[in-house]
């Protein structure tokens, strides 16, 4: 036999061998309680061969050659089923039962009732947001989020937090410092804070990133018997549960905005297994953000980080979850206009770019709690509003069995919302007294300097000794003030510290009734 020969034969030969070596995997699938499971996703690794369930609940995957597999099968509703499997030179029939997983909740609304449902049997307005719908959106904010469902209005002009947000016209009178006021912004079925009144609202302590795993909008309906002053609606944002394997993302944002104000975030989760039932997932961001207009200082910066816990077991599951916020943000004001039908930057200001905010200094302000004593505190405005959020707490649920389960959820948290910016802009003509008398002056009448606050260096003298009779002021010297005027804006210096305890329980009794 020549060579030519030889290399046919054993060509021949491979191809014969890894032909009928080839072999199909087919197998049904079903729930606990024998229900055949259409739609479940098959694939096997590392070929990355796949096959759905047919209306029978069964599977056929073709052409697997001989070797060790990964089999996954996932279905919404139920646990993940992963096993380890050995394929030889004969077809496998397999049958695969998927155990209930209480932790699953893609095809639930949990949220504004006191019974889990799917979303198309509720009766009251429902809308849910995915994690890939909310990474598309990239929102800036909570509120700026919040746009994307139906029949929410939402103002988050002003910043990430400070936003105003209602839901089917229910406003407290659209009060720009009660913007929550009848809505509840929830995380994982509790409140983010029950305390609120003026320039302390519940997204001050509240920031969406990559560890939220879905949002669930109740407009109306049972939120008014399931929440705390929410008859307008509730939205409650889920965060990621347990994962079967080692896994997680890390998403990176940059970017310029306005005038060349640059922007860069972080977020990343991660979670996987510790065996005997045990899962963990911990996340967060960090973010460093110059704002869309102007300032001397950067808008935002700071971050969270989440962590939970989770142990399942037959009829029930026990989470224990953190949360650690320490952020700082701020909020822009007005900019200064002209024509109310038709509003026109005034004074050679932008619209889209100026920002009428106080410059980064250092001074002390009086410290209203303790004048009596000469308190002041430390002010500067380029600290913005810091948040602080330490929040701990659990959520546990069991299956009692004949149609009786338990529910407890309970969060313990200490906020701190330290506000050091300005309040209110006004335009105040040089030749009208109270451009002066507003400095806090005794009587400042006469000769007027004014100086750079954070250099102390002196930009226009000026003498306005005939302003109380009309007369117009008269500078002194080669120092001018932009606009004959100054910007009639105030300190706004605010501490508000809380100390909360949130529970939830619900017993539950499904009843079967013939009628």
């Amino acid at each position: 036999m020549n060579k030519r020969a030889l290399i046919f034969l054993f060509f021949t030969f491979t191809f014969f061998s890894f032909v009928f070596s080839q072999v199909t995997i087919n197998g049904v699938v079903s729930d606990e309680e024998g229900t055949l499971l259409s739609g479940a996703h098959v694939t096997l690794q590392p070929t990355k061969q796949f096959a759905v369930t047919d209306m029978q609940g069964t599977f056929e995957i073709r052409g697997v050659n001989s070797g060790l597999y990964l089999l996954t099968i996932t279905y919404i509703g139920v646990k993940t089923y992963t096993e380890t499997i050995q394929v030889d030179n004969t077809d496998l029939s397999l049958t695969i039962t998927l155990q209930d997983d209480p932790l699953s909740l893609q095809n639930v609304v949990v949220t504004g009732s006191f019974e889990p449902r799917l979303q198309l049997e509720s009766s009251t307005a429902v809308t849910t947001l995915e994690s890939k719908s909310i990474q598309q959106i990239l929102p800036r904010g909570t509120a700026d989020l919040l746009q994307a469902i139906p029949g929410t209005f939402v103002d988050p002009s002003a910043g990430e937090v400070f936003t105003r947000v209602y839901t089917r016209g229910v406003s407290a009178s659209a009060e720009d410092d009660m913007g929550w006021y009848y809505v509840s912004l929830q995380e994982d079925g509790l409140p983010v804070s029950l305390v609120q009144h003026s320039y302390y609202s519940p997204d001050i302590f509240h920031r969406v990133d990559i560890t939220t795993d879905k949002v669930e909008a109740i407009r109306g309906g049972s939120a008014a018997i399931t929440a705390l002053n929410g008859p307008g609606g509730i939205y409650n944002f889920i965060s990621r549960g347990p994962r079967d394997d080692f896994g997680g993302e890390v998403q990176l944002q940059g970017g310029v905005q306005g005038e060349g104000k640059p922007t860069l975030r972080i977020d990343g989760t991660f979670g996987g297994s510790l065996g005997n039932n045990w899962f963990y997932n911990f996340g967060g961001h960090y973010r460093n953000d110059d704002g869309a207009r102007n300032t001397d200082f950067t808008f935002s910066k700071g971050g969270q980080l989440k962590f939970n816990v989770t142990k399942a077991y037959g009829g029930g599951y026990l989470k224990l979850y953190a949360k650690i916020l320490d952020d700082f943000t701020n909020r822009y004001t007005g900019v200064a206009a002209t024509n109310w039908n038709d509003p026109q930057a005034a004074f050679g200001q932008d619209i889209n770019s100026t920002a009428l905010m106080m410059p980064a200094f250092s001074a002390n302000v009086p410290d209203g709690r303790r004048l009596n004593e000469n308190a002041t505190n430390n002010f500067d405005p380029s600290q913005g509003v810091h948040a602080q959020d330490r929040a701990f707490g659990f959520d546990f649920f069991y299956n009692l069995g004949k149609g009786w389960s338990i529910h407890n959820k309970r969060k313990f948290s200490m906020k701190d919302a330290n506000w050091q910016t300005s309040i209110s802009n006004a335009f105040v003509s040089l030749n009208d007294p109270l451009a002066y008398f507003i400095s806090g002056a005794q009587f400042p009448i006469g000769q007027v300097v004014f100086s750079e606050a954070a250099s102390g260096n002196e930009l226009a003298r000026l003498d306005n000794s005939g302003i109380l009779s009309g007369d117009p002021f008269q500078y002194i010297g080669d120092g001018i003030l932009p606009n004959d005027a100054i910007l009639g804006t105030a300190t706004w210096y605010n501490d508000n510290e809380t100390t909360e305890v949130v529970e939830s329980l619900v017993f539950r009794k499904k009843l079967k009734i013939t009628i």
